[in-house]
């Protein structure tokens, strides 16, 4: 199967060591790694150990990978260990794609975001309103919070067994820390009983332990709210599936859905560094959320008339992905950029690969909310700006997130402005599967807008 007539390049990637190849360069400096790569081709030859990896590094060539699926897989590396606790929608193989998707897909119908809405707006409230005049704040953990409240409220309602969700909640803090470290780990060390393997392994098993108990007390006293989970146990009864084989599709739906929708905490963490960074940018959206907000908290209906907002964050995610790096593999021979790949070949789909390329996006380290403006700057191709993914594998939950991110920070922009304080690191951090600032060093001041 090939793309195109476009004439691509390939190349190996410079640098690799004996018997670690790349895998230096990803542990320590990854994000840098990664947009480097498209100067040496359009689909770059890197190794992990041994293994050779493709990263697709042109527009054309991620987008054919990103929604080819039956060819390019979810599979490799992080796909093992994420399917250690949960193989849902975002997670599964192809072959149980379509069966899953179309299992949740009611509980996102355009008509539910307005009610979803609502809880967000009772919780961005709730988390901003307690803030005072020179708090400072550790702003990944406060987002991460408000992300998995929202969550949870959406998921599985607000009469859900609360230690269930805070377990699941903590879990989710753990695997934020620990997946990357053991996806680079040889399988030898992962099983010693190391307190970075204790504790991994504990949040995998809490994780399945309170999910299941959260199902239990599900079908001992439905809701009466239409949340996913209750969406999801009555679909499996309308199918007449109450086994063990439907209960486990359900239980990694929910465990997915609950751990994918604190995504956005990375995406919002950055968002306020960029604020702070960037004051001709800050000085445009406050004039934006003045004028339609007023000072008070933003609610759905404002959304059409937040255009900057939207921007912002995406420009927010073109700089700082969350999802920088995920793995697929070859299901049958195919032929990529004139190469012929075998099947069992491994890719790494990264979005830096192709958002820092300048014949893309022109002065890629400027931030720049205004080259998403349609009005004055061209759309750019298809395949450059993938934050939710693309084709039959895009996020299911996709307008969910940008709902939850536009009304978080308009509603912090109209009441408060906060700043890094002077000293902290916002350096990106060695190898983790979430693309954050480097946590420890991070600390930002609430103040009070005039």
């Amino acid at each position: 199967m090939s793309v195109s007539t476009t004439p691509f390049t390939t190349a190996t990637a410079p640098g690799a060591l004996p018997l670690l190849g790349h895998a230096r360069q990803l542990a320590y400096r990854p994000m840098e790694f990664m947009r480097s790569l498209h100067t040496y081709g359009d689909l770059v030859e890197i190794r992990i150990g041994r293994t050779p990896y493709y990263v697709p590094c042109h527009p054309e060539l991620l987008h054919h990978v990103s929604t080819n699926d039956r060819v390019y897989d979810k599979g490799g590396p992080i796909y093992d260990h994420v399917r250690q606790f949960v193989s849902g929608v975002g997670t599964c193989p192809h072959a149980e794609h379509r069966t899953q998707r179309r299992l949740i897909q009611p509980a996102f119908r355009p008509d539910r975001l307005a009610h979803y809405a609502g809880t967000m707006q009772e919780e961005i409230a709730g988390l901003t309103g307690a803030w005072h005049e020179g708090q400072v704040l550790d702003p990944f953990p406060a987002f991460h919070a408000l992300s998995h409240r929202i969550t949870a409220r959406t998921v599985v309602a607000a009469r859900a067994d609360r230690a269930a969700a805070h377990a699941i909640s903590r879990s989710s803090v753990v695997l934020f820390d620990e997946l990357s470290r053991q996806i680079l780990t040889p399988s030898f060390l992962r099983r010693l009983p190391t307190p970075g393997n204790r504790r991994y392994r504990h949040a995998v098993r809490t994780l399945r332990q309170a999910g299941q108990h959260i199902i239990a007390d599900y079908r001992r006293a439905p809701a009466q709210d239409a949340d996913l989970l209750e969406l999801l146990l009555r679909a499996q009864a309308d199918a007449g599936g109450s086994g063990g084989a439907a209960t486990e599709d359900i239980h990694a739906e929910m465990v997915g859905m609950l751990l994918g929708g604190t995504n956005s905490a990375p995406i919002l963490t950055w968002a306020m560094v960029c604020l702070d960074q960037y004051p001709r940018v800050r000085e445009r959206l406050h004039a934006e959320v003045d004028t339609v907000l007023a000072g008070r908290p933003a609610h759905y209906d404002d959304l059409p008339a937040l255009p900057y907002t939207h921007r912002f964050l995406n420009e927010t995610m073109r700089l700082h992905p969350a999802g920088w790096m995920t793995t697929r593999t070859v299901t049958c021979p195919a032929e990529l950029a004139g190469r012929h790949l075998p099947a069992g070949t491994a890719l790494i789909v990264s979005p830096p690969a192709v958002q820092h390329r300048p014949d893309v996006f022109p002065a890629p380290d400027r931030f720049d909310p205004d080259r998403w403006d349609r009005q004055h700057a061209p759309a750019p191709p298809r395949g450059s700006f993938l934050p939710f993914g693309a084709g039959p594998r895009q996020c299911i939950g996709d307008t969910f997130a940008m709902v939850e991110m536009v009304l978080t920070v308009a509603t912090i922009a109209a009441r408060w402005e906060l700043t890094v304080v002077p000293g902290s690191d916002i350096s990106h951090p060695p190898f983790q599967l979430a693309h954050l600032p480097r946590r420890i060093g991070l600390r930002i001041t609430a103040r009070p807008r005039p």
